[in-house]
């Protein structure tokens, strides 16, 4: 009788820890292998729309993409030149499908010097408990002019 039970008890232990790997190996495949929320055109380059700009301007850029998977993600830039200024992380969320679409990546800080620069950034969604999926994002370089 015990050892009727003993089986019984085994399979199930077996049953859960399967079910458990199965489930560990599809959440961390997600958004990954399959289901990717995003494919960005020209390898995450962003084209802004002038080539010079001054301080205190709102440098503008667009970019080609597929979305494939209706969620939401974050976005962050940095203005790169000798030194790294940061922006906020912001929300971001652009249509399902593919579609060309513009973007403000932030303002040209007043205390800049007239050189050139170029945005960087990451998309990043969390697709479950297990998976964050990121991109980078770089600009075309562009020129500052000072008075």
């Amino acid at each position: 009788m015990n050892n009727k039970w003993f089986h019984v008890i085994s399979l199930i232990c077996t049953l859960i820890i399967a079910f458990a790997v199965i489930l560990a190996i599809y959440m961390l495949a997600d958004g990954v292998y399959f289901g990717v929320p995003l494919k960005l055109s020209n390898g995450g380059e962003v084209f802004t729309t002038a080539s010079s700009y001054h301080p205190g301007d709102e440098v503008q850029a667009s970019f080609t993409y597929c979305k494939q998977r209706d969620i939401q993600g974050f976005v962050d830039y940095q203005l790169v030149d000798t030194y790294v200024r940061f922006y906020p992380a912001e929300r971001f969320n652009v249509p399902l499908g593919c579609h060309t679409y513009n973007i403000d990546l932030g303002k040209v800080p007043g205390d800049v010097a007239s050189e050139e620069y170029h945005f960087t950034g990451t998309i990043t969604y969390k697709i479950n408990s297990l998976t964050t999926v990121t991109y980078q994002l770089y600009s075309n370089s562009f020129t500052v002019k000072v008075n």
